[in-house]
């Protein structure tokens, strides 16, 4: 037989269940459902230092799919902020847009790697964002990197019992708190990931209450419910301007979007091996593509160059000097050193220096075509 005392737990218990549908937990725990049936694993309630502020920030979810290539590990990362209102309805304040605005960026990017092949594929990343968002939409995602049809300059709370303003605290938090936790997770990756990896970022604001969009014109201003809104937003962090991509999505329309979510991943890991692998077509006639990992030549095959020319003729090579090119005549790479004719001849003539040699341009520059030995005369 039960106790009055444990009767009254009981009801006490009843009460908080019913409490707690009142705050955001729930759309916590129903964002975070729906992101483990989509097939991704995720990290809930990640807390960071904001570095301008000095004090401790929370991002909700913190979401991703990765798959292992032959290059890299692909990461895509969905960065969730989850806002339940039940008061007001989200605004959005819209007007036409200017495509070609030169202040605008409709096509920002937010990735990181630690490949120098695809980092250099990259760059400039102004051509490269606009690059890899007709590749993805190519293959086949269709809407969380579509351009915006408007511009949003402007949010507002707005009561769902009268329509009256009542400011934008909720969402300009939920915003700051995406970018900011963005900016911190792309700082951390040089940190403490050493494995080959490329990281792709995308930022959503997923909310459990009306979402509205105000757009302005000269006619006046049209009202119209709205399940999800594309919003680019530009914020300075660390004195950079920075353009981000925030998608503000109703809860029930959250699982279309992961949908596309899922396709944006399936199109990076594509895209994304397909631009490293780019860069060694042809990488020893490109002088700048050269230089990417010329050093690391010259620390891997050096030791063996100068070692075989001291002990052919007691001559020392500065390794230093080694130089890479390419002579498209004959098809043939050139390993350039700064020392007499002898020294080339023996190099030539060394099974072990051209062991080395090929084994390191294998490796480096996917290169396993001829290549020889000559002195370079290069004069500056």
């Amino acid at each position: 037989m039960k106790s009055k005392h444990n009767a009254v737990e009981a009801n006490d218990c009843a009460k908080y269940e019913a409490e707690i549908l009142k705050t955001g937990f729930p759309l916590e725990y129903e964002t975070a459902r729906m992101l483990r049936e989509a097939g991704w694993s995720y990290i809930s309630n990640k807390f960071y230092i904001d570095d301008l502020e000095e004090n401790v920030r929370e991002i909700d979810i913190v979401a991703y799919k990765v798959t292992h290539t032959s290059n890299f590990d692909v990461y895509t990362v969905l960065v969730v902020s989850c806002k339940k209102n039940d008061m007001n309805a989200w605004a959005v304040l819209s007007r036409n847009l200017d495509r070609a605005s030169p202040n605008n960026n409709l096509t920002p990017v937010h990735a990181w790697t630690n490949d120098r092949a695809l980092k250099y594929m990259m760059q400039p990343i102004a051509k490269w964002e606009k690059v890899y968002h007709d590749r993805v939409r190519g293959l086949g995602v269709k809407e969380v990197l579509s351009e915006p049809t408007s511009d949003i300059f402007a949010f507002q709370e707005m009561r769902k019992s009268s329509g009256a303003p009542d400011n934008d605290k909720q969402i300009f938090s939920s915003i700051t708190s995406l970018m900011k936790a963005q900016a911190y997770e792309i700082d951390s990756l040089g940190v403490r990931k050493t494995t080959p990896c490329v990281y792709q970022f995308n930022l959503v604001s997923v909310i459990d209450t009306d979402l509205v969009k105000l757009n302005f014109s000269d006619q006046g201003i049209k009202a119209s419910s709205v399940e999800y809104e594309h919003y680019i937003a530009r914020y300075i962090i660390k004195k950079r301007e920075i353009f981000s991509r925030i998608i503000f999505s109703r809860v029930g329309a959250f699982p279309a979007l992961l949908e596309d979510y899922g396709r944006l991943h399936a199109a990076n890991t594509k895209m994304l091996s397909e631009t490293c692998s780019s860069f060694y077509d042809g990488v020893l006639k490109d002088y700048y593509r050269r230089k990417v990992f010329l050093k690391d030549f010259i620390n891997a095959a050096g030791w063996e160059l100068r070692w075989e020319v001291r002990i052919g003729m007691g001559h020392e090579i500065d390794v230093e000097k080694i130089t890479l090119s390419f002579n498209e005549s004959d098809d043939c790479a050139i390993v350039g050193v700064d020392a007499p004719d002898a020294a080339v001849d023996i190099l030539n003539k060394s099974d072990r220096a051209k062991k080395q040699v090929k084994e390191v341009l294998l490796k480096l520059y996917r290169y396993d075509g001829p290549f020889r030995f000559e002195v370079d005369d290069i004069p500056f």
